[in-house]
């Protein structure tokens, strides 16, 4: 259970820093080694604080033949050195893979140079989009930062799969036949006082995505109009590019609802994009602090784990879960008897027809009587957090005593000395 707020995470990150220490001090590692473990309390994901990392150490000590190596099995940890502006020269990405190697070894390592990868898209798109002459620097980075928007189609950890007549894998060939076309790019990036950021190119990308053909009818239930859909998948789409592009987030609580899924069409994207807001096509950016490790875990893990990994190490959040508390709607949510009975009707029930479309109408419009965790301020998630940890009393005292069962408070007490009888 990795993630941020359970106790787990806080023993790990303790055990690491403990661990390299003592390797360091018994002299298993060189004394000029800085090590650096990345825990649950400095937000980001972990490919962006590595490659954010790397770009440190290259500035504060660039040789010609340094190289990096990152370990990983995560896509991510490919697609941000192509993706990242002012990336560092030389990375290379190893993934452990199950083989047997020339000296018998089971357990090999693969090793993608990310640079070579770089140059294999550029020679897919001088081939197949047959540009006039070869790419400017300026045009290999637009390509590398389309190649990265037209991977964020096919869906990942924020945004679903984008719905077209064209299958995901095929994206990318088809946006090659598209710029062989004469079409421009899809992205590009600009500099303001804030810093250097991307830019969707509006037209572009309603052309581009108008090819893709499909269909897109509003037939779910939903209090999303067609145009604030549409937007808010931009916006995601934007806020994922600029993180793969800066290594920074932009903002810290942007979120795709799980309700605007059916949004992720490209004939409905394309058909509102004229109309849209002018600076969805940017990445908005938000001062808004970062969530604390424990409002993250509340947030992301489902109602019966947090009774089973955090009440017992903080029962002070135990009035979030109550029904008038902020977490309550969702707790009646994830125990409702009515969406298990609904959900499985529909789960294990006919999967066309016009019964499979009753099930999953009646589904629909019950779980309009809940709320879930999208339906919930993460700010105000925070704040309240916060306010009833510090409320808690310290062990010991009188107040946290009351608060134990009465055989357990009964055994913290001090014991007195019994009376010798005369």
């Amino acid at each position: 259970m990795l993630t941020p707020g359970v106790p787990v995470m806080d023993r790990l990150t303790a055990s690491l820093e403990e661990h390299f220490k003592c390797r360091q001090a018994e002299g298993k590692l060189p004394a000029e080694l800085k090590v650096t473990v990345s825990g649950p309390r400095e937000p980001g994901e972990g490919e962006h604080k590595i490659m954010l990392q790397l770009v440190r150490n290259e500035s504060a000590k660039a040789r010609e033949d340094e190289n990096h190596v990152i370990v990983g099995t995560d896509s991510d940890l490919f697609l941000v050195p192509v993706a990242l502006l002012g990336a560092p020269r030389a990375v290379c990405v190893a993934r452990c893979e199950e083989a047997i190697d020339a000296q018998g070894r089971r357990t090999c390592l693969r090793v993608c140079q990310t640079h070579q990868m770089v140059q294999s898209i550029l020679r897919q798109f001088v081939k197949l989009a047959a540009p006039a002459s070869s790419p400017t620097p300026k045009e290999e980075q637009q390509v590398r930062l389309d190649f990265i928007c037209v991977t964020c189609l096919r869906g990942n950890d924020y945004l679903p799969e984008l719905m077209s007549d064209v299958a995901v894998e095929d994206l990318w060939p088809r946006y090659l036949r598209w710029r062989g076309a004469g079409a421009t790019g899809l992205v590009d990036s600009e500099s303001d006082d804030s810093g250097e950021h991307l830019v969707l190119l509006r037209g572009a990308f309603a052309d581009f995505l108008g090819g893709l053909g499909g269909a897109w009818s509003p037939q779910k239930v939903t209090a999303w109009s067609a145009k604030e859909g549409a937007q808010q998948y931009v916006e995601a789409l934007m806020w994922c590019l600029e993180t793969y592009a800066t290594g920074h987030c932009p903002d810290l609580q942007r979120r795709f609802c799980a309700a605007l899924q059916h949004f992720a069409s490209a004939a409905l994207i394309a058909q509102q994009l004229p109309i849209l807001e002018p600076g969805c096509c940017k990445a908005l950016r938000s001062d808004a602090k970062p969530l604390s490790p424990m409002a993250c875990a509340l947030a992301v893990l489902p109602v019966a784990d947090v009774r089973c990994w955090l009440l017992p190490q903080q029962p002070s959040l135990a009035p979030l879960l109550e029904e008038s508390g902020l977490l309550g709607e969702v707790a009646k949510l994830e125990t409702c008897r009515s969406c298990q009975r609904l959900t499985s009707s529909v789960v294990n029930g006919p999967t066309v027809g016009k019964k499979a479309e009753k099930n999953r109408k009646a589904l629909e419009v019950h779980r309009r009587e809940h709320q879930d965790i999208d339906a919930v301020s993460l700010e105000a998630l925070d704040a309240e957090v916060h306010r009833l940890i510090s409320a808690q009393p310290p062990e010991g005292c009188p107040a946290a005593l009351a608060a134990l069962p009465a055989a357990e408070a009964e055994e913290t007490k001090p014991k007195r000395a019994k009376r010798r009888r005369r």
